[in-house]
């Protein structure tokens, strides 16, 4: 990968030097003229070229405001499922049976207050995420009606198949404020195909569900894991979401996700995302409202570019991959365990527990913190550091059992960056 990369979008171009990442804005008419002359082009190489942003730019610190740490915690209901997916990455978790209970949710603020004891770091609870498994199974019902009640103030997202919607209704409309991300694969025959469901009215009862939360205002985003195969099929999809309100009402997005195959981000395959960009592109040409879906996750790196060039512009670069690893936002599952975040498979992930007792461990906690881009020493030379920003640490330390390890999976040889414009268009244009 050279580390000059030219993105141009509508009527402009960027030029960007992803080790310095200093980046130069032109027209289409400026950036032929400069192409075209040898002198004036090694002129622009020269003015982006510079120290790496590592040197150049300071690291961000502010990620506490007034050493109060705002955090958004998930709670893991269990791993039951109406559903058996070929590509769930909770495979490792099938067999068990494990939930958390009402009686366990007090937990949660338990751990928090004693983390903000031992740390000197008061906590404000953004939202609180919700998934499963299927968290509005029916024997989930009274966690959920507690959790509704201890966090009564606060965003509550679930995370869903949407199968049982219906029967979470008066939760869902009486608090204060919900939001539901409901995993949708394609129009029913496609939906099926790697989705088996244990009754096979389970769409139409998601489909119900979510025609019901729309009309009741709530915010839905539809997950939907993108399939290469049958690209040519999303244009049947979009009429029916477009008839719940899709493209109309700014309170319904849909998101087109990576397939994965296993912890973490970074366990897509090479052969699937180059095949899926390729197909997304194409799809956009044959239906313009594949431009109003939210795509970036099929370009891994896209996201983590923009903000650094944001970042870069206040003279600031981010030192981690993901702020799960120096934010609380932590993750509590079945079975009274905490771990940094959900993604996480392996025990080094575990960070303490928060049922039946609390317990804490701040030196594993100190530990990820110290997973700064600066500090790994193999990564700070690669030009492909500003978007992988060393790896997902749940799929790093998940292949090498190593806090500190490093995995660079599709990272290795990103053939793939070659598409960058298509899925930053938004963040440019």
């Amino acid at each position: 990968m050279e580390a000059t990369q030219v993105i141009k979008v509508n009527n402009s171009v960027y030029v960007i030097n992803m080790d310095s990442l200093i980046v130069k804005h032109f027209t289409i008419d400026e950036f032929r003229k400069i192409s075209r002359n040898d002198s004036l082009l090694q002129e622009l190489i020269s003015t982006i070229n510079g120290p790496s942003y590592l040197q150049r730019l300071k690291p961000v610190n502010d990620y506490y405001s007034s050493e109060k740490a705002i955090v958004l915690p998930s709670l893991l209901l269990s791993y039951e499922c109406n559903y058996t997916c070929t590509y769930c990455y909770q495979k490792r978790q099938k067999e068990n049976s494990q939930r958390i209970t009402a009686d366990q949710i007090t937990g949660v603020k338990e751990f928090y207050s004693e983390y903000s004891r031992i740390t000197g770091h008061e906590v404000e609870f953004k939202a609180v995420h919700v998934s499963g498994g299927e968290p509005f199974l029916p024997e989930n019902k009274e966690t959920i009606e507690k959790i509704a009640e201890v966090f009564y103030n606060k965003t509550l997202i679930f995370a869903t198949n949407g199968t049982f919607i219906n029967d979470y209704r008066d939760i869902l409309s009486h608090h204060c404020h919900v939001k539901l991300w409901v995993s949708i694969d394609g129009a029913k025959e496609v939906h099926y195909l790697k989705r088996v469901p244990s009754l096979n009215s389970h769409y139409d009862d998601m489909m119900s569900g979510v025609k019901w939360a729309v009309s009741e205002g709530i915010d839905i985003s539809i997950m939907c894991v993108f399939d290469p195969d049958y690209a040519d099929s999303y244009s049947l999809f979009f009429d029916e979401i477009e008839n719940l309100g899709w493209l109309r009402n700014k309170g319904i997005n849909l998101v087109f996700l990576p397939l994965t195959s296993g912890a973490g981000c970074d366990t897509i395959e090479s052969e699937y995302l180059d095949n899926a960009i390729a197909a997304f592109i194409k799809l956009r040409t044959t239906d313009g409202r594949a431009g109003c879906v939210d795509a970036r996750q099929l370009m891994p790196g896209a996201i983590p570019l923009m903000k650094a060039i944001k970042r870069a512009n206040d003279g600031l670069f981010d030192p981690y991959r993901c702020e799960c690893l120096v934010k609380p936002s932590y993750s509590f599952t079945p079975g009274g365990l905490v771990y940094l975040c959900s993604a996480f498979e392996d025990e080094l992930g575990c960070i303490g527990r928060y049922w039946p007792e609390v317990e804490i461990d701040l030196s594993r906690i100190n530990l990820y913190s110290m997973r700064r881009i600066e500090n790994m020493e193999a990564c700070n030379n690669c030009v492909k550091k500003v978007f992988c920003n060393c790896g997902c640490a749940a799929t790093a330390v998940d292949r090498t059992h190593d806090i500190h390890g490093i995995h660079c999976s599709i990272w290795a040889n990103p053939t793939f960056l070659q598409h960058l414009e298509h899925f930053t268009f938004n963040d440019f244009a």
